[in-house]
C-alpha cells in the first residue's frame, strides 16, 4: 500500500474541534449529550496533557442497590469519558472492549469525577485508561480499547 492511500484527504486541515466532533457523531448520546434529558449528563473538560476530566452527579435515577450507582451505569460513564478523550484527539472510534475494576461502590447523590487518557495508539487501535473518584477517593478503574473508523464514514 502506498503512502498516498494512507494520507488524509485534506492534510493541511486541522482536526475538528472536539465539541464539533462530539455534536456531529454523538448528538443524542445517553452518556454525554446535554440534549438528552434522560441521560447521565456527563460533563467533559479537556486537560492540558490531552486527557479529559468528566463530571457526573450520579443521580438516584441510575441506582442499582440502594444508595449505589448501577454498575452498568459506571461502565457507561467510562465508555463516554474515554470516547470523549478520543474526540479531543480528533479520533472517532467505537468501543472494542472495556475492563472495569470496582474497588468501592459508587454512591448515588455524590458527584463523581472521571479522568480518562489515551495510553497507546497502534494503527486503528487506541488504548485508554480511566479512573473514577468521589470525594477524592478512588472508587473504580477501567481500561478500554477502541477501534478507529477510517472508512470515510462516521459511525
Amino acid at each position: 500500500m502506498t503512502s498516498e492511500l494512507l494520507a488524509p484527504e485534506h492534510p493541511a486541515a486541522a482536526p475538528p474541534a472536539a465539541g464539533d466532533l462530539r455534536a456531529r457523531v454523538h448528538p443524542r448520546c445517553v452518556v454525554c449529550s446535554a440534549s438528552n434529558a434522560r441521560g447521565l449528563g456527563l460533563r467533559v473538560t479537556p486537560l492540558a496533557d490531552g486527557s479529559v476530566r468528566a463530571e457526573c452527579d450520579c443521580g438516584e435515577a441510575f441506582e442499582g442497590y440502594p444508595g449505589t450507582l448501577h454498575g452498568g451505569m459506571v461502565c457507561a460513564l467510562f465508555d463516554g469519558a474515554m470516547a470523549n478523550c478520543l474526540f479531543e484527539a480528533g479520533v472517532v472510534a467505537r468501543t472494542a472492549s472495556i475492563s472495569v475494576r470496582f474497588r468501592h461502590a459508587v454512591r448515588t447523590g455524590t458527584p463523581a469525577t472521571i479522568v480518562a487518557r489515551i495510553t497507546r495508539g497502534r494503527g486503528r487501535l487506541h488504548e485508554l485508561t480511566a479512573a473514577l473518584s468521589q470525594d477524592g477517593e478512588l472508587r473504580v478503574e477501567a481500561t478500554g480499547k477502541f477501534l478507529e473508523d477510517r472508512t470515510g464514514r462516521e459511525p
